[in-house]
């Protein structure tokens, strides 16, 4: 059976593609044909009804390697299977029912979107330069910094007070966060090396943005690990990512906001009433 080889998605689009098809072709009762000769670019003719060569095509486009039959012959031969089946279909009026009128009018519709879709990306043509100026802008918008911090974690609010006090009169960070804190790094005065945001908790990181150079929380930071004291020790700018790293997804962007754009633009032109 047909089944075998075709999807059930793929032999509806096939369907449809055949309907548009016949219409293009050479009338069956053309002298090529009454001359027993099938029209050019035609491979069969059922009840009258041409099957196009370029239909073959696109089956093959749209089965991958695994869904395709060994050869063109077994295509064809489902084809007719096909044709014969629609045909017959056609004589039970099949296609004036709701539910066939339906998925042949959203078979249609996806068609024809899908062909104007593929149309305009592939008019849309996008220079280095202009993708360029996009990554430019793009790394300029980001908020890519990098942070050298450490911290000291304490239990409570009321501990986190007291050594902030003690900072505040001239205290050792370094020597209190190996007194008194609870956090693993500890042992290196808090050190936490260099992060980015993403890295630590939300309370922690908004913390750490607001500071300056050498400055350190004047309030306790709660997070779900206790009260953090925190000191800012060095800020610098994130490695971007290369450019040619990029590239492609840029671009890839960059085209698929344009369609949406477009078809944005399509639909506010359109005379649309809902219910």
């Amino acid at each position: 059976m047909f089944v075998s080889i075709f999807s059930r998605s793929v032999l509806i689009a096939t369907a449809a593609s055949s309907i548009a098809l016949n219409l293009l072709l050479v009338p069956a009762n053309s002298s090529a044909q009454q001359a027993g000769k099938l029209p050019e670019g035609v491979v069969a003719i059922v009840n009258g009804r041409p099957i196009a060569s370029a239909l073959i095509d696109e089956v093959e486009l749209q089965l991958d390697s695994e869904q395709k039959p060994s050869s063109r012959q077994d295509i064809l031969d489902e084809l007719i299977n096909l044709e014969v089946l629609t045909q017959r279909a056609e004589i039970e009026k099949l296609d004036s029912t709701t539910r066939v009128a339906a998925s042949l009018q959203l078979q249609y519709a996806q068609t024809m979107a899908n062909a104007y879709l593929e149309q305009l990306n592939d008019s849309i043509q996008l220079s280095d330069e202009v993708v360029r100026a996009e990554y430019d802008k793009q790394i300029n918008l980001l908020e890519n910094n990098e942070y050298q911090a450490s911290h000291i974690l304490l239990d409570s609010e009321a501990e986190a007070i007291d050594v902030i006090a003690a900072l505040n009169v001239g205290g050792d960070f370094v020597q209190l966060a190996k007194e008194f804190s609870t956090g693993p790094s500890a042992n290196n005065g808090g050190d936490l090396g260099w992060f980015d945001a993403d890295t630590m908790v939300p309370e922690f990181s908004a913390a750490v943005a607001q500071l300056k150079k050498n400055e350190f929380t004047q309030q306790p930071v709660q997070t779900q690990f206790g009260w953090h004291v925190i000191i800012l020790n060095d800020i610098r700018r994130g490695t971007a990512p290369n450019f040619d790293a990029v590239k492609a997804g840029i671009r890839n962007l960059m085209i698929r906001n344009k369609i949406n754009q477009a078809l944005a633009d399509l639909v506010k032109q359109a005379d649309i009433q809902r219910e």
